[in-house]
């Protein structure tokens, strides 16, 4: 598996939960790669939950994280006493987190039928406190569809303990994708169950967003979540606004450093997260110069790169 096929995500670990080393306290974030183990070793990060709706003997989950001081990544591993390590279609996957909490995608199927709904398994695990052990629930999977990493995002409500997820996918209506439509797809952890709503966006006359790169969540007393397409803006969804206005705001991208059209994957060279409650947008592209010699191609001169916030 090569580097393209890996992300690095964000964590938050509140104390006291430490790496095996007690003298090496673990900073408030840590760096984890997407991609997880098998491994049935635990530390203080465990949390055992169940994987599936049954309460059979067995039916259980292991999810361990390896904490390490950034700039090193850590990892994090997963057992379930049962099956062997060849029914897992899939390496488990962090596909999202947000404030302590950590989205994981789990595949247990037969091989080659890892791509059906009812083999996947999504669980959200939270990072221990003082006064609470780590834990893992099972989420309910939506009855029809999976979902991809850049269609979701996670918000947490500390105020009731709970959590949302969403994912917005354009919607189909009157026979047709429209780009003023999309479908809200939403699990309450309260109530452990999907619901999907029609949204309409408020789009101004410049609107464009054709692919979702990621999901982002802004917070703030409207419980805001965003999805970003890297080439133009961003798609905003008020979530605790949702009973009195099913609309979403569209925010373009600020203009980019190059006049070039972007030709590489965006997320090799622009990037949004949000930090101490603001939007930050980092970009960065070649910089090159003429050629002195007639036909020859351009010199490269390093990077040049930018962030706006």
């Amino acid at each position: 598996m090569g580097m393209d096929d890996h992300e690095f995500r964000l964590l938050t670990i509140p104390p006291p939960i430490h790496p095996e080393d007690p003298d090496s306290p673990l900073p408030e974030t840590i760096l984890i790669d997407s991609f997880g183990y098998l491994s049935n070793r635990t530390n203080a990060t465990t949390a055992n939950g169940r994987r599936s709706r049954t309460k059979k003997k067995g039916k259980r989950i292991l999810v361990t994280f390896w904490p390490a001081a950034p700039l090193r990544v850590s990892c994090f591993t997963v057992h379930c006493p049962d099956p062997k390590a060849d029914a897992y279609g899939s390496i488990p996957k962090v596909c999202y987190t947000e404030d302590g909490l950590a989205l994981l995608c789990v595949t247990i199927c037969p091989e080659r039928q890892y791509m059906y709904a009812k083999n996947i398994r999504y669980f959200v695990y939270q990072a221990g406190t003082k006064n609470t052990p780590p834990s893992v629930k099972l989420v309910h999977s939506p009855p029809d569809f999976t979902f991809f990493d850049h269609e979701v995002a996670l918000l947490r409500r500390r105020d009731q303990d709970m959590f949302f997820i969403a994912v917005l996918r354009r919607a189909f209506v009157e026979r047709e994708y429209t780009d003023g439509h999309f479908h809200l797809h939403l699990y309450s952890s309260k109530t452990k169950t999907w619901s999907t709503k029609l949204m309409r966006l408020d789009s101004p006359p410049d609107f464009e967003f054709h692919s979702r790169n990621k999901g982002i969540t802004i917070g703030g007393e409207h419980g805001s979540v965003g999805w970003v397409d890297l080439r133009r803006g961003i798609l905003i969804c008020d979530l605790l606004l949702l009973d009195s206005n099913q609309s979403l705001r569209y925010v373009p991208l600020p203009s980019p450093l190059s006049p070039e059209p972007l030709q590489r994957y965006p997320l090799s060279v622009r990037n949004i997260v949000v930090l101490q409650g603001y939007i930050k947008y980092f970009e960065m592209h070649n910089n090159v110069r003429p050629s002195s010699y007639t036909g020859s191609s351009p010199i490269l001169e390093g990077w040049i790169a930018a962030k706006k916030r």
